[in-house]
């Protein structure tokens, strides 16, 4: 899950050339099974820019809070829970386009964890270094993850007061994040405490004038997707016979249109990150949890597979890329 950073800047114009500057946090993922991955917080200057998602920029200092190391600085503790569709009673649609018609049934989620005050006491503690493990049941399924965290005093050299906070995410597949009990709903709005999309990042700005021992609950809401086909729409997955295609292959579109088929024999290849110039492209394999690097032409077309330097499970994930 995210980062915190503090960047220092004196001014919104300042603030924003950070935000455009580049870097930004770590990830999390929620795939076959929620899971989450080296979340992180960030600090920036008083004068952050106000949008739907948190402007993006180097910050000043992170803390990881996917390392015993993070959550020791916060003094807070990951709490997690499966969460499930219940059936529940409620109106049908009324005249005024409100829930004032007939009584019904509909389904809802359980449990409501977003709140500040929810008590998940006997929720299990989960390690930090855990987080990018699979958890819920996959399919269409649902998971809370809970954190409440206190604003240090010191970040490294940084004197965090006064500072913009900003929590980062990328939750596989789709995440809400509640912060101090809201979820507040703009109309237009993508990104930020809503769904930004498929793997999508969600940068959440905690606060702008930071306090130390300040305390602040975060709970992020995970969803596994495409909620119309959960993953992967087929009940043997990978292995099932009714696959479209025998493979699972990465590809290239070329400027003209045309597409060729660079690689088709990787396990599951979930995101793919390139890296500086004349550097390996680096396919992620998702099903086996490791990422290969793999050599590429000038052309785009990639190596023998006999040439790609493997690392081992558990290793680097390609689904989010460092282009420094």
């Amino acid at each position: 899950m995210g980062a915190i950073g503090v960047s220092g800047a004196t001014d919104a114009d300042m603030d924003e050339r950070i935000a455009l500057a580049g870097a930004g946090a770590l990830g999390a993922r929620t795939a076959a099974k929620q899971d989450l991955a080296a979340p992180t917080v960030q600090y920036f200057g008083s004068a952050a820019q106000v949008t739907g998602d948190a402007p993006y920029g180097r910050p000043q200092a992170t803390v990881n809070l996917a390392t015993d190391s993070g959550i020791r600085l916060v003094r807070g503790e990951w709490r997690y829970s499966d969460a499930r569709v219940a059936e529940v009673s409620h109106r049908l649609p009324g005249p005024d386009l409100e829930p004032s018609g007939l009584p019904g049934r509909t389904y809802d989620i359980a449990p409501h964890a977003g709140g500040a005050d929810f008590d998940d006491s006997r929720w299990p503690v989960i390690a930090p270094a855990t987080l990018d493990r699979r958890r819920s049941t996959g399919k269409l399924s649902f998971a809370w993850y809970r954190l409440r965290l206190t604003i240090p005093e010191r970040v490294g050299a940084l004197d965090a007061a006064g500072s913009t906070v900003v929590f980062e995410i990328v939750v596989d597949d789709y995440a809400e994040v509640w912060v101090d009990g809201e979820l507040p709903v703009v109309p237009g709005q993508t990104g930020g405490k809503l769904v930004k999309g498929f793997n999508a990042p969600n940068r959440v700005v905690l606060t702008r004038d930071a306090r130390p021992g300040q305390r602040i609950q975060l709970a992020i809401f995970g969803i596994n997707g495409p909620l119309s086909d959960p993953p992967f729409g087929l009940p043997k997955a990978f292995d099932d016979p009714r696959k479209e295609l025998p493979f699972s292959g990465i590809y290239r579109v070329g400027t003209d249109g045309a597409i060729q088929l660079l690689a088709r024999d990787l396990t599951g290849p979930n995101g793919i990150a390139f890296c500086r110039p004349r550097a390996p492209a680096q396919p992620g394999l998702g099903r086996r949890r490791r990422a290969e690097a793999v050599p590429r032409g000038a052309d785009g077309t990639l190596s023998h597979p006999a040439e790609r330097a493997r690392h081992p499970p558990g290793g680097p994930s390609a689904r989010r890329g460092n282009a420094r």
